[in-house]
């Protein structure tokens, strides 16, 4: 059985999706977990403005990610509206905002909006 959670998958998932922002797929992308130095430095060679996000959970927890996209631009814009703020509740304002921010069309944010649990089958 694969382990979805080993450092080296989360690898191949970063550089997936940094191979899709970089072609332009993907507007940007958010890395939720930690990554390794030659992981940025791809992301550098692939001509990919990278940021540190942090946030705050509910009980005061620091909780860190990363956001990268061809557009520096729209990291700033990401940075302004996120870093160094609380996590919120799903709000259907926020799924609009980051579905944007990543790309997703607006039918798929309605859709999560009125099923966020829907079953799937991925892993």
């Amino acid at each position: 059985m694969v382990d979805w959670l080993s450092p080296e998958c989360l690898e191949q998932d970063a550089v997936y999706l940094g191979v899709l922002t970089a072609w332009g797929i993907k507007p940007l992308s958010r890395l939720e977990y930690p990554v390794r130095p030659w992981v940025l430095a791809l992301f550098r060679q692939m001509a990919l403005v990278a940021a540190r996000i942090t946030r705050y959970a509910a009980d005061g927890t620091r909780v860190e990610h990363w956001v990268f996209s061809r557009d520096a631009r729209l990291v700033e814009r990401y940075r302004r509206r996120f870093d160094q703020r609380p996590l919120s509740a799903e709000t259907a304002h926020l799924v609009r905002t980051e579905a944007y921010y990543f790309g997703y069309p607006p039918c798929c944010a309605e859709e999560y909006i009125r099923n966020p649990n829907a079953p799937s089958d991925l892993p």
